[in-house]
């Protein structure tokens, strides 16, 4: 059990990377189109309204990776921006946040660019899956994306990952008809509205491969146990 929740984790991880990169990428893009002044990531004013404290926080976490980055003696992007170009652009800014603060800059900013980013997505998968039209809200993006970071830190944490389970979590995914329970099925359902079709395809692939393994290794019974606590069906793969 130890290398196959090893392996599952790996999975993951590399796909919640490329997750998190996309994510950045449209949270950078659509802050900075709407807010063009330099530093505007520090301006509180170009956050939620309703959001003051959480704001605060954010704000706060964001100028403590400036000043680390820009105190660190290894040569990096934010040092180099700063020095040679006395300013620092998102692009280059959010690289350096862990998933958790791009979470929260998620949830701070204002409505119309939380729906422009979700909207995208879910053009993206529409033009992924052909004729699949599906309509992702801004609340449950912020939902997802949070749930994400979840399972990031389980993987970078080396914990115990096949039996993850997120409580008081509630997600309703605009691809799927399942009931959302907080389990690593869960997220084998969030990850394929964000991976290109291709990409998607391989990571069931290894993940058929490690469930076909682990599979031959049990016994039946304690193998259906293994699949009720990771939230697998036995038919799985005909349900994402």
């Amino acid at each position: 059990m130890f290398e196959f929740d090893r392996n599952l984790r790996n999975i993951f991880l590399k796909n919640i990377l490329k997750i998190e990169s996309l994510i950045n990428t449209k949270i950078s893009y659509y802050f900075s189109e709407k807010n063009q002044k330099e530093f505007s990531y520090l301006n509180i004013n170009n956050f939620h309204p309703s959001k003051l404290e959480g704001n605060t926080g954010l704000i706060a976490n964001i100028s403590n990776v400036i000043k680390d980055k820009s105190k660190s003696n290894k040569n990096n992007q934010i040092s180099h921006h700063l020095k040679n170009h006395q300013d620092l652009p998102l692009w280059v800014l959010i690289k350096q946040f862990t998933f958790g603060i791009t979470a929260f800059f998620y949830s701070s900013l204002t409505d119309d660019i939380k729906d422009k980013i979700s909207n995208e997505i879910s053009s993206e998968y529409s033009s992924e899956y052909k004729n699949i039209k599906i309509t992702l809200s801004k609340e449950e993006l912020e939902n997802i994306i949070h749930f994400l970071n979840f399972l990031r830190n389980k993987c970078v944490h080396n914990e115990r990952f096949f039996n993850i389970y997120k409580k008081k979590t509630v997600i309703v995914c605009p691809h799927s008809t399942e009931i959302f329970k907080g389990r690593l099925f869960d997220a084998v359902l969030l990850l394929k509205l964000f991976l290109f079709k291709k990409d998607f395809n391989i990571f069931r692939k290894e993940l058929k491969v490690e469930i076909d393994k682990i599979n031959k290794e049990l016994n039946t019974g304690i193998f259906n146990k293994v699949l009720i606590e990771m939230g697998f069906p036995k038919n799985w793969e005909k349900r994402i």
